[in-house]
């Protein structure tokens, strides 16, 4: 008998493994919100790429953005001459991109209930077991700021002028960076135990506490010296 032996010989194709081979697609919004200073690509497009290359192509700076909740308008032909200027793309890249892109950038609005809490607040820190009220409060330039954690600061000893009027300024600060200052002006009131006579009291008349009592008022309200304390006047001579 004749035996007929037949080799088998696989055949191995070489995978192409270069990550930089992958094909680049980016797809350009037409409309974006966008956060920060910068407009970065990734922010207005969908992109498609190998991990070599993705994070990269993300972070094209495509340009400044404009102010917190206003609208800027980029030409296609600006995506296409940021992109084209980067070395390391290989020329068969797709893009998709309308011929205008739209693009505006997210705000926050500081709100007046913000602004008079927190000089309640601050009054309140100076004014230590004291009941405060803002009577009038107005502000000039406040608008949209950026995204990111707000702070407000103000000096009572600065803002709180000539019996309480309020005149000055409050600092607007957005992640640690002042973004904006603001004129305040008002009125605040300030209210205190005050000491006020029960009746007619006759010149050398010996005080004792049955000839007061407290009544709480506005400080800045009051003309002439007064009293807080019922101790203050127990026992002196009228």
């Amino acid at each position: 008998m004749i035996f007929h032996l037949q080799w088998i010989i696989p055949t191995v194709f070489a995978a192409d493994t270069s990550p930089v081979r992958d094909r680049i697609m980016i797809r350009v919004h037409n409309t974006s919100l966008v956060t920060g200073n910068r407009i970065l690509l990734k922010q207005i497009a969908d992109i498609s790429a190998n991990p070599f290359l993705r994070q990269s192509i993300e972070n094209i700076d495509i340009g400044a953005s404009p102010k917190p909740e206003q609208i800027v308008v980029i030409d296609k032909r600006k995506i296409v001459y940021q992109l084209n200027s980067q070395d390391y793309l290989p020329d068969d890249y797709q893009l998709s991109c309308p011929e205008k892109i739209y693009i505006k950038k997210k705000g926050q609005n500081v709100t007046e209930s913000q602004i008079e809490q927190y000089l309640v607040s601050r009054f309140k820190e100076k004014f230590v077991n004291k009941t405060v009220e803002i009577k009038q409060l107005s502000f000039r330039g406040l608008e949209p700021y950026p995204e990111g954690r707000v702070t407000l600061f103000a000096d009572p000893d600065k803002v709180i002028t000539h019996r309480g009027r309020l005149a000055g300024y409050l600092d607007i600060i957005i992640d640690s960076v002042k973004v904006d200052r603001i004129n305040i002006s008002g009125s605040l009131a300030v209210f205190d135990d005050i000491v006020l006579a029960a009746r007619p009291l006759m010149k050398g008349t010996i005080l004792n506490p049955d000839d007061f009592y407290t009544k709480k008022k506005n400080i800045y309200a009051v003309n002439h010296p007064v009293v807080h304390n019922l101790s203050a006047v127990d026992g002196k001579v009228l």
